[in-house]
């Protein structure tokens, strides 16, 4: 199946690729200050404007129909709302590995949103795209992420003091364990 047309379902979530008229609702997610406290400083934008979110998912779209990443934008099925953004960033087919990133709304924080997201995209990396290994980055200062991975058994394979991140790893063989604190 094409990137560009991927879905993925679980009780709360849809994902898909995200189209131009998700737009508006991607400018208000990036620019919401609760939401994006941490994470300003891997961006460098202060304020998203129609311009730079048209750029940056026309960005997206384009290196996904070159299978250069997977994003998703994350639908709470409850509401039919666009609460995230998520997916594979730096696929490397030949080392077949990956880093993951999640964006979600603050407002749906702590609501096992972001453990459905993870499963479903993690089960599919594993699954259908055979990686060996996923990683993620965070910041330091971002103690919910790394509340979660704790929880979940993701360990920290190493700390970047210069740029102040952690990057988590998960591999193909521990990853039916770290599902299972997933459901």
């Amino acid at each position: 199946m094409e990137f560009e047309q991927l879905t993925l379902t679980s009780e709360k979530v849809f994902l898909r690729p995200s189209t131009p008229a998700d737009h508006p609702a991607l400018k208000d997610l990036l620019n919401d200050q609760k939401t994006m406290a941490i994470l300003k400083a891997y961006f460098k934008v202060e304020t998203w404007t129609d311009e730079l979110i048209a750029a940056r998912y026309e960005n997206y779209r384009n290196k996904q129909k070159l299978r250069e990443l997977l994003d998703f934008v994350v639908i709470d099925r409850a509401t039919d709302q666009l609460i995230g953004n998520c997916g594979f960033n730096h696929l490397e087919f030949e080392k077949r590995t990956s880093d993951f990133g999640i964006i979600l709304h603050h407002s749906v924080w702590g609501k096992g949103i972001s453990s459905e997201c993870h499963r479903l995209c993690l089960d599919y990396g594993f699954q259908n795209l055979n990686f060996k290994s996923v990683s993620f980055v965070t910041d330091e200062a971002n103690l919910r992420m790394q509340g979660f991975f704790t929880k979940v058994g993701i360990p920290l394979l190493s700390t970047n003091v210069k740029e102040k991140t952690r990057r988590y790893e998960v591999k193909r063989d521990s990853w039916p364990e770290v599902r299972s604190k997933l459901i």
